[in-house]
């Protein structure tokens, strides 16, 4: 995995928050609807608690540069090709995760349908977030 830019990168580097880990590529139409309500979204966390990374599975880092640029989101967004789908197992798009701050999956969403999935996803998130800052005291 690496920066859009090419530079390496890794989870490591978000270790001790909840990480939402979204994995996407630009032919993916639900993608599309998805990147603007995770922006939205992302603007109502506390970012000392919580990290969204979004992944992107395309065959080319152009194609990923190319789609992701007019979202202008304020997250970090890399590049991981298609090995992404074997290496984490998905079997589609957009596919996210929750971690929590040990590095552990606590939740996976595949795809963008239902209202009640959104939501389900938010509040898992949330109850997340609260673990962790209780936990920091």
């Amino acid at each position: 995995m690496s920066t859009l830019e090419g530079e390496p990168a890794g989870f490591g580097d978000h270790a001790g928050k909840v990480l939402l880990v979204n994995f996407w590529a630009s032919w993916c139409a639900p993608c599309e609807r998805e990147l603007p309500q995770l922006k939205s979204f992302y603007g109502t966390l506390d970012r000392d608690l919580v990290e969204f990374l979004a992944i992107s599975a395309d065959e080319s880092r152009g194609a990923a540069i190319e789609f992701i640029a007019p979202f202008d989101v304020p997250f970090p967004t890399f590049y991981g090709g298609p090995g992404m789908r074997e290496h984490f197992g998905y079997d589609g798009l957009p596919y996210t995760l929750v971690v929590d701050p040990a590095g552990r999956v606590v939740e996976e969403v595949l795809g963008f349908g239902s209202l009640d999935n959104w939501e389900h996803l938010q509040r898992t998130l949330r109850a997340e977030i609260a673990k962790a800052a209780r936990a920091r005291g």
